[in-house]
């Protein structure tokens, strides 16, 4: 689940599946909320590509 605000990643949380904060503007406000974090299309595109394997 990606989401860029707290309430979006808590939701993803309670359904019990990976979160993903879109932390486009650098602010490192809810990092300590999601699985992962990144900060571009392009990271979030490198990340996506990984877990394919």
């Amino acid at each position: 689940m990606v989401g860029d605000f707290r309430y979006d990643l808590e939701a993803g949380r309670r359904a019990g599946v990976a979160t993903l904060y879109y932390d486009a503007a650098g602010q490192d406000l809810w990092t300590a909320e999601a699985d992962f974090r990144v900060q571009s299309h392009a990271e979030l595109s490198m990340l996506l590509r990984r877990a394919r394997g």
